[in-house]
């Protein structure tokens, strides 16, 4: 469903990319040991070395030490950003130095199928907000994200990135990291976009499975 593109890999194309990503301060995650922090990073210097934020300043991950591999996933333009690296620098609470990567992974998130769903179809995406989990119908859907409706634009300002659960009747939820990418106010709610991150291959191949099945399988009462 998605387009690969050749890795970056000569080191002015890699800094390129990253400092391209850092000025605009794209929405990124930070990985290690099976945990994962939100936030954004910036480039230091033309060595390469980054910065990375997280958007919780108190924010840690359990266990990361110097020298330890790392991945940042980020989007840029459409394109999935994916590097790997080491701890060259722990900071204070919420920020860690990487070294240079020696290459860019990219992936084209333009080119998946779209389907378009109602109230019908019962798809909906779950929310925590301060007074509990919220529901959110969603609109339409694809491996690389959703349009949702929902009551409280609060929960939906550009740029916030956070988890979410993809639900309908009769289905275990599939939970995926969101970025909401815009926002929108009509007369009488609201609507996001939102873009998914670090998607595993189950959780794509879930996403997929859920799509071709609204494809393929008419509507009943349509």
């Amino acid at each position: 469903m998605t387009d690969t593109i050749p890795h970056l890999v000569y080191p002015a194309e890699v800094i390129a990319s990253i400092a391209a990503a850092s000025v605009v301060r794209a929405a990124s995650f930070l990985s290690a040991n099976g945990h994962s922090v939100a936030g954004t990073f910036s480039l230091m210097g033309w060595d390469g070395r980054i910065r990375f934020y997280a958007n919780d300043a108190h924010a840690r991950l359990i266990g990361l030490s110097l020298g330890q591999s790392v991945r940042v996933d980020c989007t840029l333009r459409g394109e999935s950003l994916v590097f790997f690296s080491q701890i060259c620098r722990i900071g204070a609470a919420g920020r860690w130095e990487i070294e240079r990567p020696t290459t860019v992974h990219r992936r084209n998130l333009r080119n998946h199928v779209r389907i378009d769903t109602t109230t019908d179809d019962g798809v909906v995406l779950l929310v925590m907000s301060a007074q509990g989990m919220v529901s959110c119908a969603v609109q339409n859907l694809s491996e690389g994200g959703c349009a949702v409706a929902c009551s409280d634009l609060e929960l939906f300002k550009e740029g916030r990135v956070f988890q979410a659960w993809l639900a309908q009747p009769g289905v275990e939820p599939i939970g995926v990291y969101a970025r909401c990418r815009w926002s929108s106010e009509l007369a009488d709610f609201g609507v996001a976009g939102l873009q998914f991150f670090q998607v595993s291959s189950e959780v794509q191949n879930r996403l997929a499975a859920l799509i071709m099945s609204r494809v393929e399988s008419p509507h009943e009462g349509r």
